[in-house]
């Protein structure tokens, strides 16, 4: 094994702080934030084409589009 490896292990092995742990958790609600906005902005010129307004695509529309409406 590489040094660079063991590093790795010892870290991912290693208890977080209440400190680093938030500051993970930040970090990860930052990005699912960005990921969601670009989502949406992917997806809008499709939802505009399709007819519908931002957003319709949630709720029920989108489970009896799916097939999974009871």
């Amino acid at each position: 094994m590489m040094i660079y490896d063991m590093t790795l292990q010892h870290q991912a092995e290693r208890r977080m702080s209440a400190a680093e742990q938030r500051r993970a958790d930040e970090q990860l609600g930052r990005m699912a934030a960005r990921t969601s906005e670009l989502w949406r902005r992917a997806t809008r010129p499709f939802r505009l084409t399709a007819g519908q307004r931002p957003g319709a695509l949630r709720g029920h529309a989108g489970t009896a589009r799916c097939g999974n409406a009871g």
